[in-house]
């Protein structure tokens, strides 16, 4: 019900959009964003090693070994030429 009537009032109120004045527009726009984009919030990136299995710890110990590697070649072969 809501819904339908946002949908129907839409394209009146893009209309009347362009009737404001550029402070109420600015207003209307910075408003209406916390609708339209996701809102930030904090997230711990930590790593609880502590937490993890054997088998997780050897992967991110192969992927670093490997990465290692590769930068190692890539320096190797920067020096050559």
């Amino acid at each position: 019900m809501i819904g339908d009537f946002l949908t129907d009032a839409f394209p009146k109120m893009v209309e009347e959009f362009d009737n404001l004045d550029p402070h109420q527009q600015h207003k209307l726009f910075t408003d209406l964003l916390t609708y339209g984009l996701p809102k930030l919030s904090s997230v711990s990136m930590g790593v609880q090693y502590d937490n993890m299995t054997d088998r997780e710890l050897q992967q991110i110990i192969e992927g670093l070994t490997a990465k290692a590697s590769a930068e190692d070649e890539e320096t190797d072969t920067d020096t050559e030429n």
